[in-house]
């Protein structure tokens, strides 16, 4: 039985390991927004409230590393995504943290055509949201390493500042228009 219990508990903390793993530090976010938008200076992020009390700190120091002001919106539900989406008027580019609530189809969809009506793009690490419109994707590539997508499809008024040599120099594996 005791064999079973810890083989189970193995297992669990094994699978955790693995789906935390897949999400880029806040560092690497931010970092990936001043290499590609160096204009940026204030990045919103929506998180649940449970993942910001334990991730409070390290969004603290890597925005003051990267030379960003954050401004946190706390998710619990679908309702109050709504009225986070209404308060994101004065930042540069939203940050969806990667949690169940958020990457739900209806939460996806809601705030990929929220954002685009207010000109707001988004960074995350989800191929979903990258797929639909998210602007930046922060993708784990086969090797491990997180790579950056961009797609143009909700930011046609960005088109002209991805140029080849630009997308080249910036490091972005790959450009959907």
């Amino acid at each position: 039985m005791k064999k079973t219990t810890f083989f189970l508990v193995a297992l669990v903390l094994t699978q955790l390991g693995n789906v935390f793993a897949q999400q880029p530090t806040f560092l690497q976010y931010f970092f990936s927004i001043k290499k590609v938008l160096p204009e940026t200076k204030k990045v919103g992020v929506f998180i649940p409230e449970s993942e910001f009390s334990v991730q409070k700190n390290k969004i603290a120091q890597a925005s003051q590393r990267a030379g960003i002001k954050t401004k946190v919106f706390l998710i619990q539900d679908l309702k109050s995504i709504g009225k986070n989406i209404q308060n994101l008027s004065d930042i540069d580019i939203l940050l969806i943290y990667n949690t169940p609530i958020l990457m739900k189809k209806t939460s996806r969809m809601f705030i990929i055509s929220k954002c685009k009506d207010k000109h707001i793009p988004i960074i995350t690490s989800s191929e979903e949201y990258s797929k639909f419109g998210a602007l930046l994707g922060l993708i784990k590539g086969e090797d491990g390493h997180s790579k950056i997508l961009l797609n143009l499809k909700l930011n046609p008024n960005l088109a002209s500042v991805f140029t080849d040599d630009y997308v080249k120099k910036t490091g972005i594996f790959k450009r959907i228009q």
